[in-house]
């Protein structure tokens, strides 16, 4: 293994399991994108807008933070994965094809809306319409899902002027989101084995890929993949 001199090394501690390890990166920006950035206080209602890998850690960053009600979006082919956002502490779960998402954020926060909104899902651009949406006066959004420049049908910039709304990009995370994710790991309170779905040996590494992907389905939901060297390798 080759080490930049640069690189930032975290020990792993003792009894935290390697499926949960490998959450550590998504963990640590899902601190730093809704926790850290947003300055989110304890009793913040919170919408975060996806529920892939990062969005699902979201929630558990939320409710380590003290938040209070948390909403989770996603489509009909996520409700496996909304499922597993409920069982980590959200509130309430949409699916988008089915639902709009100013009533149900309406519905579930008694029509005061949230304070927080986290935008984490890829190539749509409709969900930084309904962040708008949903976001109270003086609330954040939080942009966070690459839209890899697509234009945003629908956006109204007026709409953050006069309701004095934040709008921010964040990427990656800090070695202060990092430190706090380890210690989220080691403390154990929230279920984050319900993320990890598939483990392969090295020599199918390629198969880990294809699996995430979808290319390759072998009937259980992909939602955290890892390879583990000391898996029993094919013969």
């Amino acid at each position: 293994m080759y080490l930049d001199r640069d690189a930032m090394v975290h020990k792993v501690p003792d009894g935290v399991l390697l499926a949960e390890a490998a959450l550590l990166n998504p963990l640590a920006s899902a601190i730093e994108w809704s926790v850290l950035v947003p300055e989110t206080r304890m009793g913040a209602d919170v919408v975060v807008l996806g529920a892939g890998q990062r969005g699902l850690l979201c929630v558990a960053a939320l409710r380590e933070a003290g938040a209070g009600t948390i909403v989770v979006t996603g489509l009909r082919r996520d409700a496996h994965k909304l499922e597993v956002a409920l069982k980590l502490g959200a509130d309430r779960v949409v699916c988008v094809e089915d639902e709009d998402v100013f009533d149900a954020v309406s519905d579930a926060t008694g029509g005061t809306m949230a304070d927080v909104v986290i935008d984490v899902t890829p190539n749509a651009t409709q969900p930084i319409v309904d962040a708008i949406r949903v976001v109270k006066r003086g609330g954040t959004i939080i942009l966070a899902g690459v839209k890899w420049g697509k234009e945003v049908p629908g956006f109204v910039s007026d709409q953050l002027v006069i309701r004095h709304i934040t709008m921010r990009g964040v990427q990656a995370a800090s070695s202060d989101s990092f430190a706090m994710a380890m210690r989220v790991l080691e403390r154990g309170r929230h279920p984050l084995h319900l993320l990890h779905s598939h483990s392969f040996p090295l020599d199918r590494a390629a198969d880990a890929i294809r699996t995430l992907s979808g290319e390759l389905d072998d009937g259980t939901p992909a939602i955290s993949v890892t390879i583990n060297p000391s898996m029993e390798v094919r013969a």
